[in-house]
């Protein structure tokens, strides 16, 4: 969906096409500023990705406001295949005076009415007809029969009859490349006595998709160096295809089966620092490589790479003192070599002072770890809900929140074995200068074998006011344990106030607010929710603020075109079971944001 909104207040209506993988899908050309326009496309694909990506041809930034997949039957469109797909022309309800979608139609495509371009006759005079007959009884007899013909420019596109069944659908298709027009026809046959029926009508363009992508192990490598070193050339898609769009600084050349392979790389003047990686080996095709320009780029080739350099199959272009490969100059120089063994016997010198004073220590104190962070500006959570000088606004605490809950459940999920904290308070979330929040103190934490037990016997320990009270009556620890003392942070976040509470009121703060913190803190561990479950109610409600300031800085307006919707924005999510939920908004966030 795209919708433009002049949500950069240029009032520039762009164009831009649109690709799916490596083939052309649409030109999206955005009419006027106020409503939604929508563009689909039925493709197939071979790999458990789907790249869809906006091509900036000059006029005007590209944008999308929402990219929605749905899963199709194979046998529903056999024209959809390998070597092409199906771009949507018009989709038409001929019996509605709505538009529908799921769940009407199960794979949530979205069906228009088509009632309201016929034309409407009507007149004051007395309508004599030519033959009359007598007006039918309520119950029309079941004795009629309906066959017709479907022609197409004139030319049957069956040599049967249809004659539609009960309750039964059916379907025709028509494929015609070279035409401009196209006239269908449905013509009852002699022997019919009911008329020619039609529910429903879709027209698709045909879009080839010959593009063939860059091999695997190429992208796969590219990619890798994209990430490391944080490349910022506008490298997104297909590195190679389609060829006028090819990656800056990437050259490529198709092989022998046609498939894209990458033979150049220029990386010069991109500021890369460290040793460069191995999996530039992964680069089997590669004969050019330039990283000159990199002042902090050091040490040799890797092995694959430098072999291919010292055979002559690789140029590689690099600044001194860059050791492309080992050096052969065996030339005897009197001079420099008896400086050049003073400076060793001075460095080995030094090593020896060195390892002798760390050995010292290492007797005198033994062998300990220490567990190193980074410097957070911030300081901890207690120390900013303290602050009266600066309070959080909302949305940092719901962002604080989250990001806390993440680090949670990366000690529960992903660590293995699982761990649990067993110390979760707002003096061990340390926050940085951007208020992005991390966990901190893992000395009282605990690893279990979460395939064996779901809980471990253990000494209690942890911060009063935190502490589970199951795990406190039992002294068996569990990951609802962190749970609990998450929900009592997560009510200190909301309310401001310590988890013991002092004065004529005192109490536990648990007493002060319900909902998401409450069920983590409820007292019976098999009432609390997962941390996973809590990370997704708390991103839910991010995102539910992002939205609600977005809406707040700017105008929406309900205006779509006439064939879409009459006054509201339909919005709409499937899980991947296609379980459908349906949901009005009052409108919608104009410019480029997606669901």
């Amino acid at each position: 969906m795209f919708m433009y909104g002049n949500y950069d207040s240029k009032m520039a209506l762009p164009a831009f096409d649109i690709y799916v993988g490596v083939n052309y899908w649409s030109t999206i050309v955005i009419p006027d500023s106020d409503g939604a326009y929508f563009n689909e496309i039925i493709t197939t694909t071979t790999s458990d990705y789907l790249q869809v990506c906006l091509i900036n041809t000059d006029r005007g930034t590209p944008f999308i406001s929402a990219l929605e997949l749905r899963q199709m039957e194979t046998t529903l469109y056999k024209d959809a295949n390998a070597t092409q797909s199906l771009v949507w022309f018009k989709r038409f309800n001929m019996g509605a005076e709505d538009f529908l979608r799921y769940p009407d139609d199960p794979y949530d495509r979205i069906w228009t009415d088509y009632t309201g371009r016929w034309p409407s006759i009507s007149t004051n005079s007395t309508v004599k007809p030519d033959t009359a007959f007598a007006t039918p009884s309520l119950d029309i007899p079941r004795t009629g029969y309906r066959e017709f013909d479907i022609l197409a420019d004139g030319f049957p596109m069956y040599d049967d009859h249809i004659v539609p069944q009960k309750l039964t659908s059916g379907w025709a298709a028509y494929l015609d490349t070279d035409a401009t027009t196209y006239n269908v026809t449905l013509k009852p046959t002699s022997n019919s006595t009911l008329p020619p029926l039609l529910n429903a009508i879709e027209i698709y363009y045909i879009r080839p998709a010959t593009g063939i992508p860059s091999y695997s192990g190429d992208v796969t490598a590219i990619n890798k160096i994209k990430a490391n070193y944080k490349v910022n050339k506008g490298w997104s898609g297909d590195p190679c295809v389609p060829t006028e769009y090819t990656w800056t600084g990437v050259t490529c050349t198709s092989d022998s089966n046609n498939i894209p392979r990458i033979t150049s790389l220029d990386l010069s003047y991109n500021k890369l620092s460290g040793n460069l990686p191995t999996f530039l080996d992964q680069l089997s095709a590669l004969t050019y490589l330039d990283v000159t320009g990199n002042s902090h780029l050091s040490t040799t080739l890797p092995s694959g790479l430098q072999k291919r350099n010292q055979d002559g199959k690789l140029t590689f272009r690099y600044d001194a003192p860059f050791a492309a490969s080992p050096s052969n100059n065996n030339k005897k120089k009197t001079s420099p070599a008896i400086i050049a063994v003073a400076g060793v016997v001075v460095l080995l010198l030094i090593a020896g002072v060195i390892m002798t004073i760390l050995c010292l220590k290492r007797r005198k104190y033994g062998d300990y770890m220490a567990l190193v962070y980074e410097y957070m500006q911030e300081g901890t959570l207690q120390d900013k809900l303290t602050d009266n000088a600066r309070p959080l606004t909302w949305k940092q605490r719901v962002r604080i929140a989250y990001e806390s809950a993440l680090g949670l459940e990366y000690l529960h999920k992903a660590c293995n074995p699982p761990l649990i904290h067993r110390d979760v308070k707002t003096n061990n979330i340390l926050l940085n200068v951007n208020l992005e929040a991390k966990i901190a103190d893992f000395g009282l934490s605990r690893a279990f074998n979460n395939d064996v037990s779901s809980h471990v016997s253990t000494a209690i320990v942890g911060t009063p006011g935190y502490l589970d009270p199951e795990y406190y009556s039992s002294c068996q620890l569990s990951k609802k344990s962190d749970v609990f003392s998450f929900g009592v942070v997560l009510l200190e976040i909301i309310t401001g106030q310590p988890p013991i509470i002092g004065g004529p009121e005192s109490g536990h703060v648990t007493h002060w607010v319900t909902d998401l913190a409450r069920k983590c803190a409820d007292n019976n561990s098999a009432n609390r929710p997962t941390m996973n479950a809590v990370v997704m109610e708390l991103k839910e409600s991010l995102d539910l603020e992002n939205s609600t300031e977005e809406i707040r800085s700017g105008s929406t307006t309900n205006t779509y075109p006439h064939n879409y919707s009459r006054n509201n924005n339909f919005v709409s999510d499937v899980s991947q079971n296609s379980a459908f939920e349906m949901s009005y908004m009052s409108g919608p966030a104009p410019g480029p944001t997606a669901r």
